[in-house]
């Protein structure tokens, strides 16, 4: 035994020589000989064994299929993978070869030659050694391939596995996991929604209903792993699958696109775990993409921010529309160039127009009015900002400096050339905000309603502003943050057990733009229905769970407490706005306090001075003054609000 298992051994960590393959073969090829020319002489063949004749005859076959062997080339497969292909190979090996011989055959029966020459074999000899030859290449290779993957499956522990889908793409899984010679499988069954595939088989595996797994299939067979392989599955559907699974500790792991095959295949590694975002999509919006291609088409537009999560994803999509010209700012230098470079080949592709790179501070007069001047964009697409909360909470000189200051300076040169619409990204921490990054968008937000009317310009200018919660996958979301601590062991970290947020996906923030760009009049801030607020909590479970692991258990959860300017629970509207309705169900015009140019511009002035001055505090008081909602939470300037609310009180009504 111990023999048996050190050649095993041998075997599973080697690579037979291809030439000893063409050995074993041709030997298997004489042995059939010799087993049909027994077989007719049994039966009244009339050909003796081991004779000269009998010699000469033999070696003719032989070197008949050796030729053929090295023709086709039957003898280069790895035996421990032999699939299809090689099958067939050597079927048109022995194939030509037994052809060849009966050509022979054929002529010396024509040319009443006597039986006994070195090219005459009877009919039935030469059908029996091709059967028989044929099927011991054949099955000989998938023996020995039987008995290496029997060998690791004794070495490694064993995963039985279900395939959600049995059309090619779920048989080509099946083949990938047969290979993979790093884990061994036991797939247990199929399940597909097609009742044509329904209670039949492939290669023996048996096909269930999916409804099975949603009933006891999963608890009856004892699955550890789910593998979704189905290129066009709802999301919806593929989270209630994905939850039920997660419910019972099995792993489900997903089929990536057929976009993403490296060179046309896949491996087993590339099975991966679901993502978090998978799970937290819904279903796609449907925009009035026509509306869109009418307002883009042949125009010149500037994006801000261009290399940012929203601004880059904005200008993916503007591309579609076949625009005159694509202006990408962004003063961060190498983000701005890692999307010149994936934009350059898809640039080419589309036949778009041009595009234009600048490093650039929106910040900077002198230089926004060089680059507005030279191409004059029709429309501005106004995505730079500085959007963490605790980094600005730390930097609120940085944050008027930028999302007030900088928004400002653009408004006004977007109205000195003539900018026909200028679309604004804000947030929903602009809403009741609690810390000086969402005071600081909110600020912009009044500035660029009171631009709409704004004295000494000839031609006016439509300005719409869109709110949005987190977006999945940006720089600064939470969840590639998690995916780090993940990769890293733990411990995950979490600020409070109760605080949720909304999520939505880059598409989805990115559409919502292009929408408000065609719906809005001027003044307008659009905000998204984003359903159901989610848990950081359960997001963080959730994570570990679809990793595989237990939350807790393999994966610790850290509360670490609110950071500062942060709270619970993100609103899209304050206390005293309401809504309109447009003509899309998921999206509202939020009527909001709105003020004056000439408020606008003093609060602006102020601000500036405060800015000029140095002074945080007094910066972030003149910012609480001109947005009375601004509340301060866990933060160093708490006490500004209780000053203010004194302040107040002493003061006399009029």
């Amino acid at each position: 035994m111990k023999t048996i298992q050190r050649l095993a051994t041998w075997y599973s960590q080697n690579v037979i020589s291809r030439w000893t393959v063409f050995g074993i073969d041709m030997l298997l090829t004489g042995f059939s000989l010799l087993l049909g020319a027994w077989v007719m002489n049994e039966f009244g063949g009339g050909l003796t064994l081991f004779n000269f004749r009998a010699l000469e005859k033999g070696m003719v076959v032989l070197m008949l299929y050796g030729f053929s062997f090295l023709m086709f080339r039957s003898f280069v497969g790895i035996i421990r993978h032999t699939g299809i292909a090689d099958a067939t190979r050597i079927l048109y090996a022995t194939t030509t070869a037994a052809l060849v011989l009966l050509v022979f055959h054929s002529l010396t029966r024509q040319q009443n030659r006597v039986m006994d020459s070195a090219f005459s074999l009877s009919f039935g000899l030469i059908l029996m050694h091709y059967l028989v030859t044929t099927f011991l290449l054949i099955w000989s290779r998938f023996i020995f391939k039987g008995l290496f993957m029997r060998f690791v499956a004794q070495e490694k522990d064993v995963k039985k596995i279900m395939i959600y889908g049995a059309g090619a793409s779920g048989r080509m899984t099946m083949q990938v996991l047969a290979r993979d010679t790093r884990t061994a499988y036991k797939i247990l069954c199929f399940l597909d929604d097609n009742p044509r595939l329904q209670h039949k088989s492939v290669d023996g595996i048996p096909i269930y209903p999916s409804d099975y797994l949603l009933q006891e299939l999963s608890t009856r067979k004892k699955a550890d792993e789910l593998i979704v392989s189905i290129q066009n599955i709802e999301p919806r559907r593929k989270k209630a699958i994905v939850e039920y699974c997660l419910t019972r500790d099995m792993l489900v792991r997903v089929v990536p696109p057929l976009e993403q095959w490296m060179n046309g295949e896949f491996s087993a590694k590339q099975i991966a775990p679901v993502a978090i975002e998978e799970l937290l999509q819904r279903d796609p919006i449907n925009l009035t993409n026509a509306e869109v291609s009418r307002l883009v088409r042949d125009k010149v537009i500037l994006v801000t921010g261009a290399a940012g999560s929203i601004g880059s994803e904005l200008v993916k999509q503007l591309g579609h529309y076949s625009p005159a010209q694509l202006i990408c700012i962004d003063q961060a230098e190498t983000p701005l160039h890692d999307l010149q470079l994936s934009l350059t080949k898809r640039s080419l592709n589309t036949g778009q127009g041009s595009l234009h790179y600048y490093v650039a501070d929106i910040t900077d007069t002198k230089r926004m009015r060089q680059i507005i001047r030279k191409h004059r964009p029709q429309m501005i697409f106004h995505a730079a900002a500085y959007k963490h909360v605790p980094l600005m909470e730390e930097n609120p000189m940085e944050a008027v400096r930028v999302n007030i200051l900088g928004t400002s300076s653009l408004l006004h040169l977007a109205r000195e050339y003539g900018v026909a619409r200028f679309v604004m990204v804000s947030t929903d921490k602009a809403v009741n905000p609690t810390n000086v990054m969402g005071a600081s968008k909110r600020m912009a937000e009044i500035i660029a309603q009171a631009m709409v009317d704004a004295p000494g310009f000839e031609q006016t200018m439509d300005v719409v502003t869109t709110r949005f919660g987190n977006v999945l996958g940006s720089n600064g979301s939470v969840i590639p943050l998690f995916k780090r601590q993940l990769e890293a062991g733990g411990p995950i970290t979490v600020t409070h057990p109760e605080i949720t947020r909304y999520f939505m996906t880059i598409p989805e923030a990115c559409q919502l733009v292009l929408e408000a760009a065609t719906m809005g009049q001027g003044g307008e801030i659009y905000v998204f229905d984003m359903g159901e607020p989610v848990k950081i909590a359960d997001l963080a479970h959730q994570m570990v769970r679809l990793s595989g692991l237990q939350p807790g258990k393999d994966i610790a959860i850290k509360y670490t407490g609110l950071r500062p300017g942060e709270k619970l629970y993100e609103e899209l509207l304050a206390g005293d706005e309401n809504t309109l309705p447009t003509h899309h169900p998921k999206i509202l015009v939020a009527r909001v306090r709105s003020s004056s140019y000439d408020q606008a511009s003093d609060a602006l002035g102020e601000l500036r001075d405060a800015l000029h001055s140095g002074d945080d505090y007094r910066l972030v008081s003149t910012l609480k003054k001109h947005i009375p909602e601004y509340i301060s939470n866990n933060s160093r300037f708490n006490h500004l609000d209780k000053e203010q609310a004194r302040s107040s009180s002493l003061t006399p009504n009029t």
